[in-house]
């Protein structure tokens, strides 16, 4: 991966920045997955291989509080770690992993922060017992166009009765 990064002339530091945030996921990852290989891990995680420390969870923050603010690409690789699941010191503190994942988002996004809900106006208000109404005049729309071809049947009908009853009487001789 370092190959690559100098081959394509990124920023080192900002690579190397990336890389660890990556790397240490992925040890977390598979310290809690129930792959075979999980209890030999610690042994072999790539955070010591790569960068020679074993206290990544605490070390992921403290790089993150780190990252200037404008570096949003960098930022972004954080956002995305923790998106996949990444705890490290605050695993079983959800309130406090959820407040790092808002903190980061508008880091990232500043006031324009996307909401958590893709459409946010197709979920029902706090105030809106039923969920969404259509304004009234469209349900008088609706009656009238009912109402309209109906009046029309029946109308037809009783002139249709009434000159039937009309032809039956001279026919008849009524």
């Amino acid at each position: 991966a370092r190959q690559c990064g100098r081959e394509r002339k990124y920023d080192q530091q900002q690579f190397e920045e990336a890389l660890f945030a990556v790397i240490i996921w992925i040890d977390e990852a598979i310290l809690c997955s129930d792959l075979p290989f999980t209890q030999d891990w610690p042994t072999y995680q790539l955070q010591r291989l790569l960068f020679g420390i074993n206290n990544g969870g605490d070390e992921f923050y403290n790089r993150l509080d780190a990252v200037d603010r404008q570096d949003t690409q960098l930022l972004e690789i954080f956002a995305y770690c923790l998106a996949l699941g990444f705890h490290g010191r605050l695993y079983g503190d959800t309130a406090a992993l959820e407040e790092r994942r808002s903190e980061l988002n508008s880091r990232l996004h500043g006031d324009s922060a996307p909401s958590d809900k893709l459409f946010p106006a197709g979920y029902r208000s706090g105030n809106d017992k039923y969920g969404y109404r259509p304004p009234k005049i469209y349900a008088l729309r609706t009656a009238a166009l009912f109402l309209l071809p109906l009046s029309i049947l029946i109308g037809i009908y009783f002139i249709c009765f009434y000159r039937l009853d009309i032809h039956m009487r001279s026919v008849l001789g009524g």
